[in-house]
Parts: structure tokens; sequence; C-alpha cells
């Protein structure tokens, strides 16, 4: 099967004749149907109703167009980035983004890779991240549970329990309840979401809850350390308020017990694009990074599960 079979397929069905397809191709009517002809002998498949008048797709023709046009429409977009690398013009990647973490990850992926300019969109709702998307402003988004739109794919990357981070030494447990926190003040981030998911778990149990969203992770733990509130959260346990194996420093993370629902961080792109290396190396980054954060998370979750049974 040769490429140019392929575009002479797609230029009869959308002529629907293969005279006036010949016609604009500045090609014999003769050849263009002995080439129709060859394609549905190697597919040996019938792709075309013939009448007198006119040339129509088959059912199968019909699913065999839509492959074809994704086919060769990926082609020309893999062609038009192979002419941009080769004039040096795409060296940049853009991610949008419901995490604030993702600067800490940005920052860690240019120590390796210096040349290639990683710039962040930080998103409050799933919305701006799906519409960055599709208008091609943002290679890939990390998103707060999955977008659900079939014009993207999402891999979830890392999963985890809610807990609160509280002022080290001031919890006498490792667990508390959505009904003790109910009457704290408490803080989350002003990104992806997180207050409507916070506000919903509280709500699904008949209870109140005072919560307040903040604009930058420094901002938020500064306020547990100064005694102010709880932070709720999925703890992102590698970060720079860490160690990578444990609680210490000025604050200490506790498990909510009774807030089951589990919260997904998905890697979302628009279906059947294809990045550049350097935004392959930068995903290969952030699915790095929140691979190891869902390992050690679950290793908390578990010790702590294992200490209460």
């Amino acid at each position: 099967m040769e490429l140019l079979q392929l575009h002479y397929f797609v230029k009869v069905a959308r002529a629907g004749s293969i005279t006036r397809a010949a016609r604009e191709m500045y090609i014999s009517q003769p050849a263009l149907s002995t080439t129709i002809a060859r394609l549905e002998s190697d597919l040996g498949v019938q792709l075309f109703k013939r009448t007198a008048n006119r040339i129509t797709l088959t059912e199968a023709g019909e699913i065999y167009l839509r492959y074809v046009e994704q086919a060769l429409g990926s082609l020309e977009e893999g062609r038009a980035m192979a002419r941009r690398f080769a004039d040096g013009t795409r060296r940049s990647v853009h991610v949008a983004t419901a995490f604030g973490v993702t600067r800490h990850i940005r920052n860690i992926f240019n120590q390796e890779y210096s040349d290639i300019e990683v710039t962040l969109a930080m998103c409050e709702k799933q919305e701006e991240i799906l519409k960055l998307l599709l208008s091609g402003e943002a290679d890939f988004g990390i998103s707060l549970k999955k977008i659900k739109d079939s014009r993207v794919t999402n891999q979830v990357i890392m999963s985890g329990r809610w807990f609160v981070a509280v002022k080290a030494g001031e919890s006498a447990g490792r667990t508390v309840t959505l009904e003790q926190l109910s009457g704290e003040r408490l803080f989350c981030s002003r990104l992806g979401e997180t207050e409507r998911l916070v506000r919903k778990l509280f709500d699904e149990s008949g209870l109140a809850c005072n919560v307040i969203a903040l604009d930058e992770k420094d901002v938020l733990f500064e306020a547990v350390e100064k005694g102010l509130g709880h932070v709720i959260c999925i703890p992102m346990l590698y970060d720079q308020y860490l160690k990578l194996d444990q609680n210490t420093g000025g604050l200490q993370f506790v498990m909510i017990e009774d807030a089951h629902a589990v919260c997904s961080v998905s890697l979302v792109q628009p279906a059947g694009k294809l990045l550049s290396p350097g935004g392959e190396r930068m995903r290969e980054a952030v699915e790095r990074h929140f691979g190891e954060n869902d390992r050690r998370l679950r290793e908390l979750v578990a010790e702590i599960e294992a200490e209460y049974r």
C-alpha cells in the first residue's frame, strides 16, 4: 500500500466522483480508477459503491476514511514538527497544571535540561486546562482527577487519601476524623478545584467546614507552622518541606480516617497528539516524581493503617 493511494482515496471520498477528483488532481480518470481498485484489492474490502453518476463510500469505507484521515494528519504534524526542530525553533515545553509542586519538578528538570524552557500555566479549574490543551497553548496538563472529554486522553500517575498537615507535635495521634476537623480552620490550595472537593467531603458527611483557599503552597504551610490552622491536602512527601521517608521539621501529616474517597492525579494530553522530544522528557520527569510520591504515600497509609489494626 502506497501513501499516494491513501491521498487519492481521501480525495475521491470527499469529491464523491472519480471524474471530479481526477480533474482536481490533474490526473487521468482511468489512472485514478485503477489506483482505487488496487487499494480495494490490497485491503480485500470494497470501499465504494459505484452507480452510473456517483460513487459513495460503503460502511467499511466510511470507517477506513476516519483512520486514513487521522494517519495523514499525524504525518503532516510530524513533518511540521521535524522542520521546527531542524530550524531550532522548538525548544520549549508548555504545561497546564493544577499543582504548585510542578514548579519544584521544573526546577529539578532544568538542572539536567537547561536548554529546554518549561512554561507553566497554573490553573484553578479543569476547564482552563482543557482549553489550553485544545488550543495548542499547552503540550500536556496535570489535573486533579480525570478530565472527561473525548478529545483528550488521561493517564493516572498518582492517587491518594486525604490528609491534614498540622504543626509538629500538635496531634496526639496519626489519624483524625472529619467531625473533629469540622470546627477547625482549614486551608487548601486554590488550584485544581481542591476547595470544591474538600467541601464535598464534608457535605457528604453532613458536616460544616471552615475552609479557606489560598494561592501558594508556601503560604499554606507557613500558616500551619504559625499555628493559624491546618492544611487539607494529598501530601507531596518528596517536596522541600519534608524528607522523603519521614514526617520531620515543622509539619506532620495526619490521615483523615473517614475520608475514604481517593483522589487521583491525571496526566492529560490531546488525543492523537505527539509530544516533542523535550515535551517527552518533561512528561517523563512528571511521571517519575508523581510516581515516587504515589509509592511513598501508599507506604505511609499502610504504616498508619497497620498501627491502628
